[in-house]
């Protein structure tokens, strides 16, 4: 018995002093967690969005759309901004834009195409137009640039089986493009590659009311300040010479005369979905 009350003794003797109290140590441990949180956490964490910033990449992660949704077209002659549109839907929405080689439909936010009746029905359309030129400049010096050049060899305009053929081609495939995509009869949205250039955050507030998106105010900061914004917000390279001296004037004439057709086009499908959103709004829901 004895034995057992100085073994106890000792127990007792040795058994650290607390000098707090269980409040006091939650409270520490409150205020511990605080200053990791503030001195550790938020600075790794502002480093990591400033560096997915520098790369242009203002959602994390993309990702599917798991519920059925409207099946948007993205739709564009090839060299007229489709990609730059592309980006910024994928990054203010955080989900994928599709395209006709790999997956469409409802689990992607749109599909990127130049070939509108390769998707298969569609309940919207977004249309990027830009100038047939610049449309021709730049899918030029996508094909017959070099790696690591930004435009095409000054040889490469001077041979005429190229860049002349390109355009008397091309030229006529821009005018056919805009036809196919204004003869669709659904809610069809116009952006003008223009308009991405001198009024982007406009532009993003419009794409982002036709798509039923609502991004905040950060992602629209970063997809504004990002350097991929910034790089197709560039006009095409100047170059030292004029390429069109190079093109017969006939060409030239010919394409001019497409732009002008498909401008009027495009003003009387805007006004007709104008028309039609006012007609929407001014619509009577009669109950039975």
């Amino acid at each position: 018995m004895d034995n057992l009350y100085h073994h106890r003794r000792q127990k007792l003797q040795h058994r650290p002093i607390s000098y707090f109290s269980a409040s006091e140590c939650a409270f520490a441990f409150f205020l511990a967690s605080i200053f990791i949180v503030l001195v550790v956490v938020a600075p790794a964490r502002l480093i990591y969005y400033s560096v997915l910033e520098a790369k242009g990449e203002c959602s994390e992660r993309l990702s599917y759309i798991k519920r059925n949704s409207p099946v948007t077209a993205l739709v564009g002659p090839p060299g007229c901004g489709t990609q730059w549109v592309r980006y910024i839907i994928q990054q203010i929405s955080g989900h994928h834009v599709g395209n006709i080689y790999g997956r469409t439909g409802a689990s992607v936010v749109a599909v990127e195409t130049n070939y509108l009746n390769l998707v298969g029905p569609v309940d919207k359309v977004i249309v990027v137009v830009r100038s047939p030129f610049e449309c021709l400049r730049v899918s030029f010096d996508g094909l017959y640039s070099k790696p690591r050049q930004i435009v095409a060899s000054r040889s490469r305009y001077l041979n005429r089986n190229l860049w002349e053929n390109h355009v008397r081609f091309a030229g006529k495939n821009w005018e056919k493009y805009y036809k196919t995509y204004l003869a669709y009869d659904g809610p069809i949205l116009i952006v003008h590659y223009s308009n991405l250039v001198t009024s982007l955050r406009s532009e993003m507030h419009r794409i982002s009311q036709f798509l039923n998106l609502n991004p905040t105010k950060l992602k629209l900061d970063c997809v504004a300040r990002s350097p991929i914004s910034i790089r197709f917000k560039r006009t095409p390279v100047k170059l030292p010479f004029n390429p069109l001296a190079f093109v017969a004037t006939n060409i030239q004439n010919s394409i001019r005369n497409s732009e002008k057709v498909i401008m009027d086009m495009l003003n009387q499908r805007i006004h007709q979905e104008e028309a039609r959103k006012e007609s929407n709004n001014n619509r009577i829901t009669l109950l039975p």
